[in-house]
């Protein structure tokens, strides 16, 4: 099942020197794929010594509450007090700038520049996840910044994030697995019980459903089997400055019923990999780190959670179908057994992206190719002018592209 069209406002940025903006041709990309867009002007003012730069920037960042406790003793009694202590950690593994156009003069008006730029083969995909004790997120993003003269500080900005999603690296396959586990009601032993899983397809998109074979022998345990689960579950791993925690979350789950002590049985079960939820960090939350990391601890899990697998160096999601029993006997082990999928964003039809309403007719200016000779760079990617995108100074570079222009 395809997703459904959407449609994208990028974001504008104002000055009174006019309006900027970022318009992509896609607002997502697989690892290796080429980012085609344009950065759209609109002036209202004459600029002397003018040039446009494009920055481009990913990162992931975590943040983690941990719980702190501490004991005093008070007219004989003991009292306990609960703080709380903020822990983030941020990995910034793309980070470049590139100077995209330069002008002596630009008069008002309107213009477009085609830019076109590859992303590395290895990133991870976009990913965001909130809840009980923490917040996660894996961002990319492009600024373009018309900057006036050598004022840094004088400069019409625009910021627009794109999402990049985690790709196959083969072809979808089966999986199986089989295992018989202990049963025990406290410290007695009453016997095993056999699973065995299988599944068509390891490799699943946002709105596929899989089916589920599973194959119950009970026959040689004493206790019965008063329900079998089927789920999708996601673990996280997230790390910031020591601090490690894995938290395992249902994304979907299916009951198939009691299966009596000394049968066999086999349940069918059908799973739809719900849809994906997206979200920032709010950078505010960084500034008060008590206040955060107090909030962090008392939100629920999961309020926000993106259900995609990637791999960072903070921040690690992975899959699994989870079956488990539960038993007709209190204080009875419940058999479990998980076999490892991959969930992917599935390409995203006819996405529409429109340009804000400026009366748009642009003069559309040469295309820009930062791509030409990037790297396949890796994690922690921070490329300078001088290393596999331009060797010369500033005028042989306005040369080779033709954008030096007295407007």
């Amino acid at each position: 099942m395809g997703a459904q069209a959407t449609k994208a406002i990028p974001q504008l940025g104002s000055s009174k020197d006019g309006y900027i903006y970022v318009q992509f041709d896609q607002k997502s990309y697989f690892p290796g794929e080429t980012v085609t867009g344009r950065i759209c002007l609109h002036l209202v003012n004459k600029i002397s010594g003018a040039t446009l730069l494009l920055k481009m920037n990913a990162h992931e960042k975590v943040l983690l509450s941990e719980e702190l406790h501490t004991s005093t003793k008070k007219n004989g009694h003991t009292e306990t007090n609960t703080t709380y202590k903020l822990k983030s950690d941020k990995n910034d593994f793309v980070n470049f700038s590139y100077p995209v156009y330069t002008w002596n003069n630009i008069e008002p008006g309107q213009y477009a520049i085609p830019i076109t730029f590859l992303l590395p083969h290895n990133l991870p995909g976009s990913f965001y996840s909130k809840g009980r004790g923490f917040l996660a997120e894996i961002s990319y993003y492009v600024t373009a910044e018309l900057v006036k003269g050598s004022n840094n500080d004088d400069k019409l900005e625009c910021k627009e994030i794109f999402s990049v999603k985690n790709g196959m690296t083969r072809p979808p396959g089966a999986n199986a697995k089989e295992a018989y586990l202990g049963i025990k009601t406290c410290c007695s032993k009453q016997g095993n019980v056999g699973l065995v899983v299988s599944f068509k397809k390891d490799i699943l998109g946002v709105g596929e459903k899989v089916r589920v074979v599973v194959d119950v022998d009970n026959s040689n345990c004493n206790v019965g089997i008063h329900n079998v689960f089927c789920e999708i579950v996601q673990s996280v791993t997230l790390k910031a400055k020591g601090k490690t925690i894995t938290k395992e979350n249902s994304a979907v789950s299916q009951s198939g019923g009691s299966v009596d002590k000394g049968q066999t049985c086999e349940k069918i079960f059908e799973l739809t990999v719900p849809e994906c939820q997206e979200g920032q960090i709010d950078e505010n939350l960084e500034r008060n780190n008590t206040d955060t990391a107090y909030k962090l601890a008392h939100q629920g899990f999961p309020q926000n959670s993106s259900i995609l697998t990637t791999k960072g160096q903070l921040i690690e999601s992975k899959h699994f179908i989870k079956v488990y029993c539960s038993m007709n006997r209190a204080c009875t082990t419940s058999p479990s057994l998980y076999v490892p999928i991959t969930l992917i964003k599935e390409q995203i039809q006819n996405e529409s992206i429109y340009a804000p309403s400026l009366q748009w007719n642009p003069e559309v200016l040469n295309n820009v190719n930062i791509a030409a000779n990037f790297q396949d760079p890796g994690l922690n990617y921070a490329p300078s002018l001088e290393q596999g995108m331009f060797q010369g100074n500033m005028d042989e570079f306005n040369q080779m592209l033709n954008h030096k222009k007295d407007l």
